[in-house]
């Protein structure tokens, strides 16, 4: 069993819902209003922790549900993590004009179920930025305590 299912409860989400669950995952979740860059963002560190679960008719994100038929377009996003993990970032635009970014590990049984025609994108990370910021961070720490 994968450990972050442990961690998100999520068998326990599948047992509470009343709709029949085909897949689940547990995902970070961030809403938008704009079409913005959040597969690249900084953002993620303060997402929101949410299960995915996959039903005939809609998306269940916690709370919040939205019908596969109110999906306009998705595009799946492939990365690779620094311990070569692969996870996919969901890029979801809805018909009222809103946008849902789902991040999870890479999932082909969700991405076959999701019955929703997806563009695929491979992108390559610049952890350039990230890395000096971490690494200077890290340096005060050091040099404070030191």
């Amino acid at each position: 069993m994968n450990i972050l299912k442990i961690l998100y409860g999520t068998n326990q989400a599948i047992q509470r819902s009343e709709a029949q669950v085909n897949s689940a995952e547990p995902a970070k979740i961030i809403y938008s209003q704009k079409d913005t860059d959040h597969v690249k963002s900084l953002n993620w560190f303060t997402s929101l922790r949410k299960n995915l679960l996959l039903t005939d008719k809609s998306i269940l994100l916690g709370k919040n549900s939205f019908d596969l038929d109110s999906i306009l377009k998705v595009k799946c996003y492939h990365f690779k993590s620094i311990l070569f993990i692969k996870y996919i970032i969901l890029k979801v635009a809805l018909q009222n004009g809103s946008y849902i970014y789902i991040g999870m590990n890479k999932n082909d049984e969700i991405l076959k179920s999701l019955q929703v025609d997806h563009e695929n994108e491979y992108p390559k990370i610049n952890f350039a930025n990230y890395f000096l910021f971490v690494i200077l961070i890290l340096f005060l720490i050091y040099t404070y305590f030191r």
